[in-house]
């Protein structure tokens, strides 16, 4: 247990310490152990700082990234400046993404109730790629990956399952 301990102490640090102590043994011999453990106390704290220094600069560059897309792309609020056009370009922007929604739901329904039996290929809709594709796209934008990692597993049963276990 101590060793997993160790180890799991190790991967969270990026094995610093380790890596510290490793150092100091192999090439400071001969120093008095309390001199030894505050030169390492320097050592790890030095990596420390060094460590949040390297976050906050990570921390700032992405705020100026953000920024740089705000200043380039413009925002909302930008819009607002055209007396007649921009609110309307408002309006539908708050609009697509409902509108892509509904659309999905109503191909969904007819696909599923059987109104829309096949693709123009002949192909059964419901197993068709494109549709499969559209409905990933569509949800997986609104709830995310972790929605795509939920319902990937479900639909490589479910195609399994329909194609006799073969889910190519």
């Amino acid at each position: 247990m101590k060793d997993f301990l160790k180890a799991v102490v190790q991967t969270i640090s990026g094995g610093v310490p380790g890596l510290v102590t490793g150092i100091v043994d192999k090439y400071v011999t001969g120093m008095d152990p309390q001199k030894r453990a505050s030169m390492e106390a320097e050592i790890l704290a030095a990596s420390r700082k060094h460590e949040v220094d390297l976050i906050a600069k990570a921390t700032e560059a992405q705020v100026a990234f953000n920024q740089r897309i705000a200043d380039m792309e413009g925002t909302a609020k930008d819009l607002k400046g055209f007396p007649v056009i921009g609110p309307l370009l408002i309006g539908v922007r708050g609009m697509l993404r409902p509108a892509v929604i509904i659309f999905t739901i109503l191909l969904d329904y007819q696909v599923f109730s059987g109104a829309w039996a096949s693709a123009p290929d002949g192909e059964a809709l419901y197993t068709s790629r494109v549709f499969w594709l559209i409905n990933l796209l569509v949800f997986g934008f609104i709830f995310g990956e972790r929605g795509l990692q939920n319902v990937l597993p479900w639909l490589e049963r479910y195609r399994a399952a329909k194609n006799g276990g073969n889910s190519s």
